[in-house]
């Protein structure tokens, strides 16, 4: 039983992962490294009264702008580099900039699989030369499907700089709650697996 959830745990960051939140900011406490490898850091901490941590990725990597920002708007290829995503379609496309997209992602037996609907909305600032791509659960946007648990809390934010030629800086930050119940601390106890996967699985995909 302990092997299942900890096997989850390292799962459900693959969404790719979590919350830009300004709440609470004055307790927030400071970034702690979770897991370091191949030049990706994942940090993690407690921001006021949560229970469960948000995350923060970070990472360069070499590419264009246009093309990461290309690959991160092909929702149905998520399920090639987010960890454990099951299921990943457009739901609407509202504008050049914005959409709203449903994942299922895989859970192990017996903790039920999990699927959100996210609208994302994507900023570009000409001076810092920085495409900032915001995303939060909207789970009344479809209905509720038998035998998976709908994830209501969900934001995370990407900011990706361009910091020389065909170069970026890459800065993922995200919060969630899988709901259900999955205690806190089996979701803090590997929380730096999956989006150590998903980063690496994404880069290895842009640089070939």
């Amino acid at each position: 039983m302990r092997k299942n959830s900890v096997y989850f745990l390292s799962f459900y960051l693959g969404l790719v992962l979590m919350v830009f939140s300004n709440a609470a900011m004055l307790s927030v406490s400071n970034w702690d490294v979770t897991a370091e490898e191949d030049g990706i850091v994942v940090y993690s901490r407690f921001n006021g009264d949560d229970a469960i941590k948000e995350v923060k990725v970070e990472m360069e990597i070499d590419v264009e702008m246009e093309t990461f920002v290309a690959f991160l708007n092909d929702v149905p290829a998520y399920t090639s580099w987010v960890y454990k995503c099951k299921e990943a379609k457009l739901v609407e496309s509202i504008s050049n900039d914005s959409f709203v997209y449903y994942t299922e992602s895989d859970f192990p037996f017996p903790v039920s699989n999990r699927d959100m609907v996210i609208l994302s909305k994507q900023t570009y600032d000409p001076v810092l030369k920085k495409v900032t791509a915001s995303s939060v659960a909207v789970p009344d946007k479809m209905p509720e499907k038998k035998g998976l648990v709908r994830i209501k809390e969900f934001e995370s934010t990407w900011q990706i700089t361009e910091i020389a030629t065909n170069k970026l800086k890459i800065e993922y930050q995200a919060k969630t709650d899988p709901a259900g119940f999955i205690p806190a601390w089996v979701v803090n106890l590997a929380i730096g697996t999956a989006p150590l996967k998903t980063m690496k699985a994404l880069r290895k995909q842009l640089e070939e």
